[in-house]
């Protein structure tokens, strides 16, 4: 199928298969090409079209191979059965950048959901076996639901994912992202977390971050203080990094996504 050349648009024409992929939606709000308003549409497709019980699908899976014919083009990821890897396979990366620009315009409480329902100890509680990988470590993605496997991990220790995990984890829901200017603390977590904690070591000096969250906001920073003092905006100030401990408070309050 194909659609109708896109005009007038700031992305310029393209022309469309008609099948849906979830790198460029993931990609969509973190990298800031798109506005909010633009990635809840795309995510509203993404959500209808690619979410699943093994996690959010690369893409809808192609079965032109897997029903004896050849396909219409070169594409590699076509040459993989219906359901695994890039041909439909819930990719663990692509999950990592969504949960960033899911941050990005204040979901929280989606972001965390899928941060936690994705963790392989979770993904492999209910059978163990059907999951068949190290629950301790990513697989680089699960099979989708094209799949006679649906549901098992594949290529551990064979990934990305966890740093980048680590870094949507730290810098996007916990909010401490490194800026030419400081350490810019900006958290966006469910509204059901009072309080919490972190800490991060950073140009040499660690931070023990105590976040305080009375009114049940996803995002918004009315207040930071360090050792006690409170500082001006969202970046604790150069005076600061000079090797030592320090002691930050947090107070969320309503703020824009």
């Amino acid at each position: 199928m194909s659609a109708d050349k896109a005009k007038g648009s700031d992305l310029g024409s393209c022309e469309s298969d008609g099948r849906t992929f979830f790198e460029p939606v993931a990609w969509a709000g973190f990298s800031g090409i798109a506005t909010k308003e633009q990635f809840l549409k795309a995510s509203e497709i993404a959500e209808r079209e690619l979410s699943d019980s093994a996690g959010y699908l690369i893409c809808r899976s192609d079965k032109t191979l897997a029903e004896g014919r050849l396909a219409e083009d070169e594409s590699a990821w076509k040459r993989n059965a219906p359901g695994k890897k890039e041909n439909g396979g819930a990719f663990r990366h692509l999950e990592s950048w969504y949960i960033a620009s899911l941050c990005r315009f204040g979901f929280g409480k989606r972001a965390w959901k899928i941060f936690y329902d994705t963790l392989p100890a979770v993904c492999g509680e209910q059978d163990p076996y059907a999951y068949a990988a190290e629950r301790f470590v990513y697989p680089e993605y699960v099979s989708g639901r094209d799949s006679i496997e649906h549901g098992r991990a594949g290529h551990t220790w064979l990934t990305g994912t966890a740093p980048t995990r680590q870094r949507v984890l730290i810098e996007s829901i916990f909010g401490l992202e490194s800026a030419y200017a400081g350490l810019s603390i900006n958290p966006c977590v469910p509204g059901e977390w009072k309080t919490f904690s972190a800490y991060r070591k950073f140009r040499g000096s660690g931070f023990s971050v105590t976040y305080l969250n009375p009114c049940g906001v996803e995002k918004g920073v009315n207040r930071i203080t360090v050792n006690g003092k409170e500082i001006k905006g969202s970046i604790i100030p150069a005076m600061y990094y000079d090797g030592r401990e320090y002691s930050v408070e947090v107070l969320m309050g309503a703020g824009e996504a």
